[in-house]
């Protein structure tokens, strides 16, 4: 867990409590970078028991102001969350499209976010974070069994 959450939280000792808590066995992330400056991240975070992936799930939900929802079929209970966010220092616009869902005792977290200097035809995708969704879901069934 330490390595984890040295590597990927910004809150590490309030994130090393929840993980602690909720059962944490292990997490992976996968990072993949597009030439259209997209970015795709997948997290999975393998818990011990199916409870502790759901009080993870809600854990993080509740954590953040959310934008629109999309629908990622054929997973049950599955969050998801869209929208376009304006950073500055540059100014950068990044549309961003999250899904997340439990799988047995793992939870997947699935992003997808682009970015431009201007808000001009930038949209969240939610057509690939719902389908990488859906892959990873398949995945995930297939190794549980």
């Amino acid at each position: 867990m330490e390595r984890f959450v040295s590597k990927l939280s910004g809150t590490p000792k309030e994130d090393r409590r929840l993980l602690a808590r909720t059962g944490f066995v292990q997490g992976y992330v996968s990072i993949r970078m597009s030439s259209d400056d997209r970015r795709l991240v997948v997290y999975l975070y393998r818990f011990r028991t199916h409870e502790g992936a759901v009080a993870l799930q809600n854990s993080f939900w509740r954590q953040y102001e959310h934008g629109d929802t999309f629908t990622v079929r054929g997973i049950p209970r599955t969050w998801t969350d869209a929208g376009l966010k304006k950073k500055s220092s540059p100014t950068l616009f990044m549309a961003t499209a999250n899904a997340d869902f439990v799988v047995g005792n793992v939870l997947a977290q699935v992003t997808v976010t682009e970015s431009s200097k201007t808000a001009d035809g930038l949209r969240p995708d939610t057509r690939l974070a719902a389908t990488i969704s859906n892959l990873q879901h398949d995945h995930l069934l297939k190794a549980a069994g």
